[in-house]
Parts: structure tokens; sequence; C-alpha cells
């Protein structure tokens, strides 16, 4: 569930310019991870305006285990999808996701390396989310101790599913040195269980995101 949220984080800048971000996570202050998330706000053919995401996550511990996540997908104007394509490499196993709404439904196909793959279908009256992103609910969400329950598909179970969000309030934070103000969201991992998400005010740029002793950081800071 965590890794799928994860996915959830990326930056978008308003007035149709690319975006692009890279975190960094730090699991007990070692660096094993890293996120870069880029989008492209596009005009589809019916004339309607949407956006591309590029992301990338990547992983090692030492030589053990070394995984990386990459989609690739077009979204409407509300962040519902229009499809999507994402391949998971962890070692010598590659899982590729594919999944495009139409006529009320999502079609999924899942494929582990060359094996059949496995379909499926989920209905919904609107192109479903498949992220939940902060420009999103940073402008929904904006009264502190305020919350909303967000639905989203979760296409590795071909289900959809919901997360609480909710507005802690604004907050100051240390980073390298310097204390800066932020807006503290929460978003629900499982049941009552959530990562804090630390945003710039005004542009909602996620500064920090903290579960445990987990932090994603931006570049040039350090735990």
């Amino acid at each position: 569930m965590r890794k799928h949220i994860l996915w959830l984080v990326f930056l978008f800048c308003c007035g149709g310019s690319d975006h692009k971000v890279v975190l960094y996570g730090y699991d007990q202050g070692k660096h094993t991870m890293k996120f870069q998330f880029e989008v492209f706000k596009e005009k589809r053919p019916d004339g309607s305006t949407g956006f591309r995401l590029e992301s990338v996550q990547s992983q090692g511990v030492g030589t053990i285990s070394r995984n990386q996540i990459t989609r690739v997908a077009h979204l409407n104007q509300h962040w519902g999808l229009i499809d999507s394509k994402v391949d998971r490499v962890e070692n010598d196993k590659r899982l590729t996701i594919r999944s495009n709404y139409a006529n009320g439904k999502t079609h999924i196909e899942i494929q582990l390396n060359d094996q059949t793959p496995k379909i499926m279908e989920v209905a919904s009256e609107h192109p479903p989310l498949i992220e939940l992103h902060p420009l999103m609910y940073g402008r929904e969400v904006t009264t502190a101790g305020s919350q909303k329950t967000y639905t989203w598909l979760d296409e590795g179970k071909g289900s959809l599913t919901s997360s609480v969000i909710r507005f802690v309030g604004p907050e100051k934070l240390l980073m390298a040195g310097k204390e800066i103000n932020t807006l503290h969201y929460q978003i629900e991992v499982v049941p009552q269980q959530f990562d804090d998400y630390y945003l710039e005010p005004g542009s909602l740029k996620i500064l920090k995101i903290q579960f445990g002793l987990i932090q994603f950081l931006p570049p040039g800071v350090e735990p």
C-alpha cells in the first residue's frame, strides 16, 4: 500500500509550464531511494487540456536487491486516468501494468515477464484517480483540522480504494539549518495510519515526506 502511495508524490507548477522534481529517500539516515517526477501540460485530441506524468522510482539495498519503477501516464484535466503504463523491475523480474479508461470501465493488464497477462476491469462513472496530487488536495483541503476522503484506483489489485487526506495546518520546518513555513498534510496509507507531507505555501511543492524513520528530502538537504 505504501509503495503505491509514494507514487502519489510529485510537484506541478501552474501556468502550463513543465515541472520536474527529485526527492531522495533516507532510511534511518542512509540514502537508499530516489524519486524523480516530471509533469507536462498537454492538449488532448478533443481540445481539452490534460497532463502527462513521467515518473521514476529507484531503490537499492547494497548488492542484495535493486528495483526501479517507471510510469508514463496521461490524465484528464481533473487528474482522472486516460491511460498509463507502469514497469516494475526488481532484480531479474519485470512486472508491466497497462491501464486505460473508456466507456465507464478501466481495463487493466498485468504481465509478469513473458507470462500470459492477467486482465481485470473496474467500473466507475468517471475516470478514476491513480495519483493523489498536492495541487489537487492542497486546493481542496485548506482549513486546518479538516479532511477529505479520496477514492482512487489500485491498479495492482484491480479495485477502487479510499484514502483520507487531512490538513494539520501551517507549520514551521527546519531544513538545511533554515526555518521555513510549510503546510502540513497527512495521507492515510492503511486505516488509521498516516504519512506526513510538508508543502510549500503558494506553489504547493512537496518539501518533505516523513513516515517512521524514513524521510524524503530535496537534493542538498540531508536528515
